[in-house]
This record gives C-alpha cells, sequence and structure tokens, in this order.
C-alpha cells in the first residue's frame, strides 16, 4: 500500500511544525524574561510550577526548576 503525499502537504507540515516551535518559543522567552522575575503567576500548571518552586525555595530546596516541574506535572496528566 503506497500513501501519496505531494510536496504542497509536507511544505504545509513544515511550516505549521515551525509555526508552534516559534510560538513555544517566544512563550518561553516571555516567561522566563518577564513573569519569572516579577513573580507574577500565570494560570495552569505554569502557574502552579512556579508557585510549588516558590514554596521549595523558601524552605532552601532549589534543585527542581520552574520548567522540570512543569513537565512533572504534565507528564502525571498523561
Amino acid at each position: 500500500m503506497k500513501i501519496k503525499v505531494n510536496k504542497k502537504e509536507i511544505t504545509k507540515f513544515i511550516v505549521e511544525c515551525f509555526g508552534i516551535m516559534l510560538g513555544t518559543f517566544i512563550m518561553a522567552f516571555g516567561y522566563t524574561l518577564f513573569l519569572t522575575p516579577h513573580n507574577i503567576v500565570p494560570g495552569g500548571f505554569m502557574g502552579l510550577s512556579q508557585i510549588i518552586y516558590h514554596l521549595f525555595e523558601k524552605i532552601g530546596f532549589v534543585l527542581i526548576p520552574v520548567s522540570v516541574l512543569y513537565i512533572i506535572l504534565n507528564a502525571i496528566i498523561y
């Protein structure tokens, strides 16, 4: 069984993947440079990760960064 894929579909797929990666980069850039330094907590797992990080920071346990906590919380859902 052969699957036919034309160049237009491949180009569309590559452009969509690039858009997703660009959007993710912009979100991470804004989160790292704006929200985290100013202690602004967004909603969702990102905010929960930041709250957990700051609670751990208060007790002197700063081994797990916010990004790793975010991945752990999402992995539990998956």
